[in-house]
C-alpha cells in the first residue's frame, strides 16, 4: 500500500525534510470532504497497532495517530523538539500535532465532525510500557555495565522510585482526558458512565464520535466494536506493531520485570483509588490488579531466559 512506502521513505529522510511533508501531506487534505479518523490518546496504550491496522483496513478515510491536540501539548512538543531536534520521533509528532490543529481547530471554516478512537490501560502497565520506551533507544547507556549487558536490578530500583513518586494530579495518564479531549472537543469523560464488563463506550457530541476502549478488551471486541463505529463491512484484523518494534533485549527485559515487579501494596491502592482507575475498572479488576503489582511472583521460565543475556 502507499502508505507503507511512504513510511518507509520517511524512515530514511532527514528529520527535518520527514517533518515537513508530514505538514504538507496533511495541510493538504480536504477534511470537510473526507473527515479523518484521529487515533487520539496518551502513549502506550495500543495507539500503533489500531493506526496500522485501520491503515491496513479497507477504509478510505485518513487516519492520523495523535497523543496532544491542545495547546498546552502541542507546546510541551516544541520544548522537547529544541531540546532535542534530530529526533525524528518527537519533531513527526510535533508535525502532526501542529498541522491537525490548524486544520481542525484553527481553520477559518466549520471543523468537520470527527471520528475519535481512544483507548486507556491499567495504568501502572501503561507507565511500565512508557518507561521501557525511553529506555530502548541511545539513552539507555546509563544502565549498561562495561560488558554492554543490561542492569537489572538497577532498572527496577529506578521503576520502584518512580512509582514512589506518584501523583494523581501530575500522572500524564490519570490527566490526559482532562488536558487533551476535555479541552480540545469539550468532551468530560467521566461525565459518562462507562460499563467494564462491556469494555468499551460510544459517545456522540455535535464535535465529535468517540470511541472509548479498553486495551485489556482490544482482542477480545476490538475488531468488531472498531469496525461497527467506522462502517466497516468487515471485523477489523488487529496487527500488533509496537512488540516488533522493541529490541528483543529490551523486550526480554521488559518481560522479566513486568513478571517480577513487586511493588508496595499502599502505592498500589494508592494508583486504582484514582479517579481514571475507578471509572475505567470494576472493584473486582482494580483488586486483581493490586494483586498482580504488589505480590512476588516466580518467573524461572523467564529468568532462565535471560541468564547470559542480562545481570540480574
Amino acid at each position: 500500500m502507499l502508505w507503507l512506502i511512504w513510511a518507509q521513505i520517511r524512515n530514511v529522510m532527514p528529520t527535518k525534510v520527514s517533518a515537513w511533508m508530514l505538514r504538507t501531506e496533511i495541510l493538504n487534505q480536504n477534511f470537510h470532504q473526507n473527515p479523518p479518523v484521529l487515533v487520539y490518546q496518551f502513549g502506550k496504550v495500543g495507539s500503533s497497532t489500531l493506526r496500522t491496522s485501520l491503515r491496513r483496513s479497507p477504509l478510505k478515510r485518513p487516519v492520523y495517530q495523535v497523543h496532544r491536540l491542545s495547546e498546552a501539548g502541542i507546546d510541551n512538543y516544541r520544548v522537547n523538539y529544541e531540546k532535542a531536534p534530530d529526533s525524528g520521533n518527537v519533531a513527526a509528532c510535533l508535525a502532526i500535532s501542529e498541522s491537525l490543529r490548524e486544520m481542525l481547530f484553527n481553520s477559518d471554516s466549520d471543523t468537520p465532525k470527527l471520528s475519535v478512537v481512544t483507548l486507556t490501560r491499567d495504568p501502572v502497565a501503561a507507565m511500565l510500557s512508557s518507561f521501557f520506551q525511553t529506555l530502548d533507544n541511545k539513552r539507555n547507556h546509563k544502565f549498561r555495565n562495561p560488558d554492554g549487558t543490561m542492569q537489572t536490578e538497577q532498572i527496577i530500583t529506578v521503576i520502584h522510585r518512580k512509582f514512589k513518586q506518584f501523583d494523581e494530579s501530575k500522572s500524564r495518564i490519570c490527566t490526559w482526558f482532562d488536558r487533551e479531549m476535555k479541552t480540545t472537543l469539550g468532551i468530560d469523560i467521566f461525565d459518562y458512565p462507562f460499563d467494564p464488563e462491556r469494555g468499551y463506550q460510544v459517545i456522540q457530541t455535535d464535535k465529535a464520535d468517540v470511541l472509548l476502549l479498553r486495551l485489556e478488551d482490544l482482542n477480545r471486541i476490538g475488531g468488531n466494536v472498531v469496525s461497527d463505529f467506522l462502517g466497516l463491512r468487515s471485523p477489523l484484523t488487529l496487527k500488533n506493531r509496537n512488540q516488533r518494534d522493541r529490541s528483543k533485549e529490551i523486550a526480554d527485559l521488559y518481560s522479566y520485570v513486568k513478571a517480577n515487579l513487586n511493588l508496595p501494596r499502599p502505592l498500589c491502592r494508592k494508583v486504582y483509588q484514582t479517579r481514571y482507575a475507578t471509572h475505567f475498572y470494576s472493584k473486582s479488576e482494580r483488586k486483581a490488579f493490586i494483586n498482580k503489582w504488589s505480590v512476588e511472583r516466580q518467573s524461572t521460565k523467564n529468568q532462565h531466559a535471560l541468564k547470559g543475556k542480562i545481570e540480574v
